[in-house]
């Protein structure tokens, strides 16, 4: 009885351990755009900036990878070189009013990459293995920072999926020209190859919950089981 007990308990952590993460897609795309990974803009020390409604996540999340899309098929286009560093941070920006370099920056915020670009592979852009970064909605809007320093300029840019009118789902901005509001790269964050553009994989918990109710189930079983055999 015991040794069941412990077998059932070993269940339920073990398929906590291995559900997936908490994914989620940001947006539909309607439209392509360049920057930043593709753009033809010349000049170097280039900065992007996306910001998340904070109501697109469902709660907490720890980020370990981002994916952009090309579903237009546009793959024969050119990717920047050079080193690109990425980095996330809470924000208490508004979707749609003005962007800016969050003060105190790159100290203020969390870096989670800095290399070349990945491939594009299966009409994906995705940076993986990346570490973790909490995000809290509760505590304001997510907010992506994109630096590039190759200042070359490509004839034929790589556009990624984009969304126009995307109401007070996000907006981007570079920091040569004005904010974009409600307007954005469609985003995945957790959504691994694998996922599906749009898809919203169920949390950690809720994937566990079916084996965590069965391991409760059979402990039931077992206790009965044995108050019968006392009886």
């Amino acid at each position: 009885m015991k040794r069941l007990l412990q077998a059932a308990a070993t269940a339920v952590i073990v398929a906590a351990a291995f559900s997936p993460a908490q994914a989620v897609v940001i947006g539909t795309a309607d439209s392509e755009n360049a920057i930043p990974f593709g753009s033809s803009n010349s000049g170097a020390n280039f900065v992007y900036q996306q910001v998340y409604n904070k109501t697109d996540f469902s709660g907490a999340i720890d980020i370990t990878s981002i994916s952009f899309y090309d579903s237009f098929g546009t793959a024969g286009g050119s990717l920047r070189g050079g080193n690109f560093q990425i980095y996330l941070s809470t924000t208490s920006t508004a979707v749609g009013a003005a962007l800016g370099i969050p003060a105190g920056f790159p100290g203020s915020v969390s870096q989670v990459y800095n290399s070349t670009l990945p491939a594009l592979s299966n009409g994906r852009l995705d940076f993986t293995s990346l570490p973790a970064f909490h995000y809290d909605p509760s505590a304001g809007n997510l907010l992506l920072t994109i630096l590039a320093f190759d200042g070359s300029v490509l004839a034929n840019p790589l556009r990624l999926d984009f969304m126009n009118n995307a109401g007070t789902l996000f907006d981007w901005s570079v920091a040569d020209g004005p904010s974009q509001p409600n307007r954005g790269l469609v985003t995945g964050f957790n959504a691994v190859p694998g996922s599906e553009v749009g898809e919203t994989p169920i949390p950690a918990v809720g994937a566990g919950l079916p084996l965590i109710l069965g391991a409760g189930g059979l402990v039931s079983y077992l206790r009965r089981r044995k108050a019968a055999q006392v009886a």
